[in-house]
């Protein structure tokens, strides 16, 4: 049921839905296509802040054409992690690992355990289980395999990348700036530091607020 906002906010009954990446924030296309890649993008820019090399220039930022015969992420594979093909060194390694993992819900952010597949005029053809495992290579030379959305989260802080990458994107948040390591490392670490120990954020953006670097602005070269 919908939440008024007065009582406690409402809890997800489904055992699949355990973490950020799993919230409909995240998982809404505002399509049919679940888009598998564009996911995959976000979480290695924006939660690991790892960085992807530009597409080739002539390939398309549209979304895979749905099929009638094959799932989402039939179709994707096919589309981008073909041998020798300019696509696979990033889809295969970097995207589509960290994309496939939360395929178990529909392009609105539902649970489902079945793709239904359409013809296009609208004919319903058949069902296809999802397939979530991947290997989503959170560090480059990490090749074990998760099997849910759930044991990729768990590997994303398992690593510590998410945690750094949050308290890179807070303080860029804050100071409307890009990062200086040289200048901000010691505020980053303060940051970081609490979130490894699974300190709430509100101690995260207490730090934060208490540092030098936000109660003094610095006027220096290029500033």
């Amino acid at each position: 049921p919908a939440w008024d906002g007065s009582a406690e906010p409402p809890k997800f009954s489904e055992k699949e839905r355990a973490g950020l990446i799993t919230r409909a924030a995240l998982l809404a296309t505002g399509s049919a296509n679940t888009r598998p890649i564009k996911k995959g993008v976000f979480l290695r820019e924006r939660v690991l802040c790892d960085n992807i090399a530009a597409p080739p220039a002539n390939v398309a930022g549209a979304a895979p054409e749905l099929s009638a015969d094959l799932t989402t992420r039939e179709v994707t594979e096919k589309l981008t992690e073909q041998k020798g093909s300019s696509c696979a060194a990033c889809h295969s390694t970097q995207i589509n690992g960290l994309g496939f993992p939360t395929e178990n819900f529909d392009a609105l952010g539902r649970v489902r355990t079945e793709q239904r597949l359409f013809t296009e005029d609208g004919e319903f053809v058949k069902a296809k289980s999802v397939d979530t495992t991947s290997v989503p290579r959170v560090v480059p030379s990490d090749d074990s395999k998760v099997s849910n959305a759930q044991e990729l989260s768990d590997k994303m802080l398992e690593t510590g990348k998410a945690q750094a990458c949050f308290a890179r994107q807070f303080t860029r948040f804050t100071f409307a700036r890009e990062n200086d390591l040289k200048k901000d490392g010691c505020v980053l670490e303060a940051m970081r530091k609490p979130l490894v120990e699974g300190k709430s954020l509100k101690d995260v953006m207490r730090t934060l607020a208490l540092s030098t670097e936000f109660r003094q602005r610095y006027f220096g070269e290029n500033q």
